[in-house]
């Protein structure tokens, strides 16, 4: 990816870089099989995928994998260093994050689902960044 002359020379200027699995593996070249006997295998994939982008200078890497949840690397101190708008609390964090399990008839439409995903992640970041919270809703009358 570094010595790719288009994506390869944007990488160190990438904040937050959020792909589904799909993408991942077009990008990298890993295989994900999705099925219960991989799923080790699947992970150490995933981890090893995200670790070449934060080699190549992005400072977060989100990759969401549907109804198996997703995971979130960060980079360094010294990357950190160079967007301080990103929170300090998330140097060199990983996080497996699991789906919610619905109902198995739920009736599920993903159209933008990728994009509420990094919609959250980025208001996540501000918030950690600005020590703001959000406000809870009184849902009592409701």
């Amino acid at each position: 990816l570094r010595l790719d002359p288009i994506i390869g020379a944007a990488l160190p200027y990438v904040d937050i870089l959020h792909m589904n699995e799909e993408e991942l593996e077009s990008l990298t070249g890993c295989t994900i099989l999705n099925t219960t006997e991989s799923q080790f295998e699947d992970e150490f994939a995933i981890a090893s995928a995200i670790n070449t982008f934060l080699l190549c200078g992005v400072a977060v890497v989100a990759v969401t994998r549907g109804k198996r949840g997703s995971f979130i690397s960060c980079g360094d101190e010294a990357r950190f260093r160079q967007s301080p708008g990103l929170p300090a609390s998330w140097v060199d964090c990983t996080a497996k994050i699991s789906a919610t399990e619905l109902p198995p008839d739920t009736i599920i439409n993903t159209n933008g689902a990728g994009d509420s995903y990094t919609a959250g992640l980025l208001v996540a970041a501000m918030l950690r960044h600005t020590g703001l919270t959000v406000p809870t809703l009184d849902t009592s009358n409701i």
